[in-house]
């Protein structure tokens, strides 16, 4: 019987040796992978760098040039609404109808379409 129990140990530690075994080369595995992805990924962004770097002295004058439409724009924007808020207070919200271009368009007769039935 102790024959029998010392075989079944040592197939279970074979076992267990092997699935560890299979375990731990599919992590490396999966770094290795990893690792070659990532030194792509670097040799890519290199590229990147250096294709982009003569761009600086383009882009910088650009920037500075949108910066400034940019503030501008606030300021019309800003001055807008300073003005509408102005011309809330002085022009009446309702106009009459008789001074109103769309009110004497609305009280002008429409006529039917042709074969509309009156």
């Amino acid at each position: 019987m102790t024959t029998v129990l010392t075989w079944l140990t040592v197939g279970y530690v074979v076992i267990l040796v092997l699935v560890l075994a299979a375990t731990l080369i599919t992590v490396l595995w999966a770094l290795w992978s990893t690792g070659s992805a990532l030194g792509k990924v670097k040799e890519a962004l290199i590229e990147v760098e250096r294709n982009s770097a003569p761009l600086e002295g383009v882009l910088v004058p650009v920037n500075e040039g949108v910066v400034t439409v940019a503030s501008a724009l606030v300021s019309a924007r800003d001055y807008l609404a300073a003005t509408d808020a102005y011309l809330a207070g002085v022009v009446p919200t309702e106009p009459a109808v008789s001074e109103s271009l769309d009110g004497a368009l609305l009280a002008a007769p429409v006529a039917a379409p042709s074969g509309a039935r009156t």
